[in-house]
């Protein structure tokens, strides 16, 4: 029998942080919810067009996820993670 791979896909991933309005209140944005879930998916796909939040979603999440297969896809270009 086949194994079945489950795959995360975030289309608008952000940056992996979400500040909350003028209070200085920051919290995990939807692809390191995703990340930090007990439920483990083989694969992580996060989409984002803006390159500033892209750099800064691949530099966290490189270095906070590195056991995850994760794929960054930028307007720029493709960042594959292990």
């Amino acid at each position: 029998m086949a194994h079945l791979q489950t795959i995360y896909i975030d289309a608008f991933a952000g940056n992996g942080k979400i500040e909350l309005g003028d209070s200085n209140i920051e919290i995990e944005g939807s692809a390191r919810l995703a990340l930090n879930n007990s439920r483990d998916f083989d694969k992580y796909i996060f989409i984002e067009k803006n390159k500033t939040y892209a750099k800064e979603l691949a530099t966290t999440v490189c270095s906070d996820f590195p056991q995850k297969k994760i794929r960054l896809l930028s307007k720029t270009k493709i960042v594959t993670m292990p």
